[in-house]
């Protein structure tokens, strides 16, 4: 697996944008939008809105990897539960169930709750707790002929945003940011128009697919001002047992990954941003 080229700082101001907590189990065919209203209803105080969305299918489930091969069968549907402030999503669908945390827009400066956190306040302890109400309720509906979910695998994904004016001016800042882009794209020091492009960085075992995307984009603010953003995604499926403690160590060793995938791009990351005390 891949290891960080240094310990990752805990940042005074991250440039996390959404984070979102998975787990894929063996298709559950009586999971449907009845299903998953029924659980709505169960759910309303803490997500009180909801969504019909398209259903997700992990790419590397398309493409097919040593891991992973094409689905038989594709899920019919993929329900969204949303907290009241638009924060935290509960993506369900009968082979998945996802927790988001999203920032809002660009401008929402709102504390990242962090991976790991005192208190079980963190995202990891906060999917646990998601995963546990949720497999307890399919396990007493008879709807489903009350099947516990059979996980097969863990996923995790950050999006970071890495804005103009704040982690970076122009290309030369880029290139200094990213020093393996540079290997990639057309980008110079002397630059003055930042060009679009889309890198992708991907690898793949028996076990484990990961992969990375770093994409130009803009913002549009309030005033009507256009603002230049590095959008960096990068994702780890890693295949797990089905047993709630291996749920656990298979996120940290997840996050582990992204972490050093983070560090190892970003190799300056403790002068960009503002680290904190360990």
């Amino acid at each position: 697996m891949l290891k960080a080229n240094k310990k990752l700082s805990r940042f005074e101001h991250p440039p996390i944008n959404e984070v979102v907590c998975g787990v894929a189990f063996k298709r559950i065919p009586g999971i449907d939008a009845y299903t998953t209203g029924d659980y709505w209803k169960t759910r309303r105080e803490d997500f009180p809105k909801r969504e019909a969305r398209p259903p997700f299918v992990p790419l590397h489930l398309i493409t097919g990897t040593p891991a992973q091969t094409m689905p038989s069968e594709f899920p019919v549907s993929n329900t969204w539960l949303i907290s009241a402030d638009d924060s935290r999503v509960l993506q369900i669908q009968d082979n998945r169930l996802h927790l988001n945390w999203r920032r809002v827009s660009i401008e929402d400066r709102s504390l990242y709750p962090r991976f790991h956190s005192r208190e079980s306040k963190g995202l990891l302890d906060q999917f646990i707790r998601e995963y546990a109400i949720f497999s307890q309720f399919i396990q007493q509906n008879a709807s489903v002929d009350q099947q516990a979910p059979s996980i097969t695998e863990v996923s995790l994904s950050k999006i970071d945003h890495l804005m103009q004016g704040v982690h970076w001016n122009d290309a030369s800042d880029i290139i200094k940011l990213i020093p393996s882009i540079s290997s990639f794209t057309d980008l110079k020091e002397q630059d003055q128009a930042l060009p679009r492009f889309n890198v992708s960085f991907n690898e793949s075992s028996s076990s484990l697919n990961a992969g990375t995307s770093i994409v130009t984009a803009f913002h549009t603010d309030p005033s009507g001002k256009n603002h230049h953003f590095l959008r960096l995604e990068s994702t780890v499926y890693l295949a797990v047992d089905d047993n709630l403690e291996r749920i656990r160590t298979g996120l940290e060793c997840a996050n582990d990954h992204l972490n050093a995938i983070f560090s190892n791009l970003i190799p300056n990351h403790d002068q960009v941003f503002v680290s904190l005390p360990q």
